[in-house]
């Protein structure tokens, strides 16, 4: 995740002119809505093939998921350093907005420290139990090749549904007076000047943010959600957990359903890297649309 660190109030003239960029570039956002939808269905029929083949099914690939090597001790253990982490960054971010012109550089130096140490908490409790990162979150079964194409053909699989109820959930947004308006992280990427900065966001974006994101979320969460309530409560609850957590109203339904199809991903596949490829893919391209339109 990247935490929030820059200030939600009106937009500024910078974040117009972007906006209003994007407004002006409609038809471009729509001919390539057209070309993901197209690419989706076309995907949706052959993970319908693909899964109809396979001999294994769904509560051959629900025991999977409950066997992996996470329990409520050690995900209690990264929540808490994590909490205090982010504690402690959060309380460092008023020394970096009072310097003019670096609060884009404080959301990355900030999300980069959480999500390192992230990634070093778990791999403690791994080395701490004698774990590999394939026993804990699923081995590669073929090529790696082959596992981040199936995150490919995941993710445009669930981009024709995910666009559908997000435009739904907009227009009642809107209908109820509500005026949607972007994220903080895509606002910062939107104004930002130095192409240096912007680049670290979209490394950290695409990158390192993915990769903890699903080894908390899909890979520990999921796991214990699922052994406590049950596989289908585990996905809708994870990935309620998600979208409430990055604190965007406009963005809550279709992070939500990102969420389903990231936690879908990792369990028909049995691979972590179904989910982060899925993540990476998703947040990278909507860099790159703000970024054309930039």
């Amino acid at each position: 995740m990247i935490p929030l660190a820059l200030n939600a109030g009106a937009p500024g003239p910078e974040t117009a002119r972007a906006m209003e960029a994007a407004g002006e570039q409609a038809w471009l956002i729509g001919v390539f809505f057209l070309l993901i939808v197209g690419l989706g269905l076309a995907a949706v029929a052959v993970l319908a093939v693909s899964l109809r083949r396979q001999s294994t099914r769904w509560p051959a690939r629900e025991r999977i998921l409950l066997r992996r090597p996470w329990f409520l001790r050690e995900a209690a253990g990264v929540v808490i350093w994590m909490s205090l982490w982010y504690a402690a960054l959060f309380f460092l971010a008023p020394l970096w907005k009072a310097a003019d012109g670096l609060e884009t550089l404080w959301v990355v130096v900030q999300s980069g420290l959480f999500n390192l140490g992230g990634l070093w908490l778990v791999s403690r409790s791994l080395a701490r139990r004698g774990l590999t990162w394939r026993q804990a979150f699923g081995g590669l079964r073929g090529t790696w090749t082959s596992r981040v194409g199936a995150g490919a053909l995941y993710y445009l699989a669930a981009m024709p549904f995910i666009w559908f109820y997000s435009i739904l959930y907009q227009i009642g947004l809107r209908a109820s007076g509500y005026t949607p308006d972007w994220q903080d992280v895509a606002v910062a990427f939107a104004t930002e000047s130095s192409g240096w900065v912007r680049l670290l966001l979209f490394l950290l974006a695409v990158g390192l943010a993915p990769i903890f994101e699903e080894i908390f979320f899909r890979g520990i969460l999921l796991t214990l959600v699922a052994r406590r309530w049950g596989t289908a409560v585990a996905v809708v609850a994870v990935s309620a957990l998600f979208a409430a957590v990055h604190g965007h109203l406009p963005s809550l339904l279709p992070l939500f359903l990102i969420a389903v199809a990231f936690s879908l991903g990792y369990i028909f596949s049995g691979s972590l890297l179904v989910p982060v490829t899925m993540h990476a893919l998703f947040n990278g391209i909507n860099l790159v649309m703000l970024g054309w339109w930039r």
